[in-house]
């Protein structure tokens, strides 16, 4: 579920990032990142944004990661995960993650049902 107004416990440790496409329809804005540079254990291959629109701070993050332990327990797999103002959670992980295309349309999958979930009546 998306929070209208998050407070973030804590965010990826994003030094740098490449946007290669934005997209705005004047509610939500969607940032797609690559060439990710970040401090500590995890190395984010690709992310995502969703923002309100005019906002600097993200509703979530969507993030294609890998880390020398899942090097180590998975070679050449990545993690799909995802950030909120709750936390991190690892959706799944799998080679595939690591190819663009395929993330991007997972990370598309896990937007849209984030979004189903903010605008349920129980929500």
């Amino acid at each position: 579920m998306i929070s209208p107004a998050p407070q973030w416990l804590y965010m990826p440790p994003i030094e740098s990032a490449d946007i290669v496409h934005r997209h705005d329809d004047g509610r939500m804005r969607i940032e797609c990142y690559a060439n990710l540079k970040s401090s500590g254990a995890i190395e984010y291959r690709y992310m995502v944004g969703v923002y309100p629109s005019g906002s600097k701070k993200p509703l979530a993050l969507i993030t294609c990661e890998t880390s020398y332990f899942l090097e180590l327990s998975d070679p050449g797999k990545f993690a799909l995960g995802v950030f909120l103002p709750e936390g991190h959670h690892t959706l799944d992980v799998a080679t595939e993650y690591g190819h663009w295309n395929v993330f991007l349309k997972k990370a598309v999958t896990v937007i849209e049902s984030l979004l189903a979930d903010s605008q349920s009546p129980t929500a």
